[in-house]
């Protein structure tokens, strides 16, 4: 590492510092109240970090433990006294100063991607101290719990599953099939947390946002809905708002896993894109803005989690054995017929015989898009209004029906 390569790492570490004690000495401005940090230690202690890691280097480790040591009975001494002036009892800029220590020797060994991404995230966290506070305290005690069982689910059966295939036809493989249960999980739950963020304002929003969750639940919803509401235009908006958000977050499922199937989506799929886009900005002119409820409950359990698995694998299994005992063509009459319950299982499901034929699995995917999108005609005449039933047979009708053309004839 030549000197100008070393001073740019040490002025790195000093600005990440700096930013970090920006924030906290706007904290301490906002609150009328000084702690130990500012504009001014921070940095410092972030240089700190990056000379010890550097003199651990270069001369011996135990000068970066005493250089820590130091800087952790500094930071005890500040807490205590400060804590016997004031009685404050919190540790946030004391573990902040002791985070940035570290920021600034990962700079000094030459993380720079790692030292810049955690001193933003340190600083971000520090600054959405209300936002966080009152995120925490809309939290149900249901909410939590789907949230510890997404945690494990993630980081503790995935990674212990084995990755290899099994069954017949080589269909099963257990990593695969729960990876995939988390993708789904983790955006269906990231949609519902949006919910609980914004609120449930606006079709737009919430139309859109809980199609995210579930588009089916949030048609049913809105097909209810529609039964109560004086306007039209508000349940209609909101359930192809819904639609909308389930073919995105397919594309953004099969970009994750198959960038070649996801080329051969992206003409059909994106054209219904872009007549439910053009159709919501046809409505919007009509929409009565104001708070529509849509009952969405925590996406996340471990049950539907298991039954999505188990579902997800029984489709594989009749898709690959379709193929093999009827030809492609079974495949597409099994895609299509399974689509109209549940789009995410079967295009995920598909896309596992991208191996044998691209063709195959991205034109199985796109039916199953387009039987899912015609299904939800059907929840509306079940559930809601007659007006409001035709209006969205008319318009998912049109929707489906140009990513039909789409894909016969791209």
């Amino acid at each position: 590492m030549t000197e100008y390569g070393t001073l740019v790492q040490f002025l790195i570490a000093i600005a990440l510092g700096g930013l970090i004690g920006l924030e906290r000495e706007h904290a301490q401005v906002h609150k009328r109240l000084r702690g130990y940090g500012g504009i001014r230690t921070f940095p410092l202690i972030a240089l700190l970090g990056a000379l010890a890691a550097y003199f651990a280097e270069t001369v011996s480790f135990w000068i970066f433990v005493a250089a820590f040591v130091a800087l952790a009975v500094l930071i005890t001494i500040s807490h205590y006294a400060f804590a016997t002036q004031h009685g404050r009892i919190g540790l946030t800029t004391e573990m902040a100063g002791l985070a940035t220590f570290f920021i600034g020797a990962l700079s000094a060994y030459g993380f720079i991607l790692v030292a810049v991404t955690l001193g933003v995230l340190i600083t971000l966290l520090l600054y959405e101290r209300t936002g966080l506070h009152l995120l925490v305290s809309r939290i149900r005690k249901e909410e939590l719990y789907s949230t510890i069982k997404f945690a494990i689910i993630a980081f503790i059966i995935l990674p212990i599953l084995p990755d290899r295939a099994l069954g017949p036809f080589g269909f099963f493989n257990p990593r695969t099939i729960w990876l995939i249960v988390v993708l789904v999980s983790a955006i269906s739950f990231g949609g519902y947390i949006l919910i609980r963020l914004i609120g449930e304002r606006g079709a737009a929003v919430a139309g859109f946002l809980g199609g995210f969750v579930s588009s089916t639940a949030t048609m049913l919803s809105l097909a209810q809905q529609s039964r109560k509401s004086p306007g039209l235009a508000t349940p209609l908006f909101g359930a192809v708002a819904a639609n909308l958000a389930m073919m995105l977050k397919v594309l953004f499922l099969v970009f994750l896993l198959n960038r070649e199937v996801f080329l051969r989506m992206l003409v059909p799929v994106g054209t219904m894109i872009g007549a439910s886009v053009l159709l919501l900005a046809l409505l919007l002119g009509k929409v009565v803005r104001g708070r529509h409820a849509i009952t969405l409950r925590s996406p996340f359990t471990l049950k539907p989690a298991l039954q999505f698995a188990l579902v997800f694998a029984a489709v594989l299994l009749v898709v690959k054995s379709a193929i093999v005992y009827i030809g492609q063509h079974g495949a597409y009459i099994v895609a299509f017929l399974s689509g109209m319950f549940d789009s995410d299982s079967v295009v995920l499901s598909v896309l596992q015989l991208a191996p044998e034929g691209l063709a195959v699995a991205s034109t199985a995917a796109v039916l199953a898009v387009i039987a899912n999108t015609f299904a939800k005609s059907g929840w509306a005449f079940v559930f809601g209004e007659r007006v409001f039933a035709e209006r969205v047979s008319i318009a998912f009708a049109s929707i489906a029906l140009l990513g039909a053309a789409a894909l016969v004839f791209f």
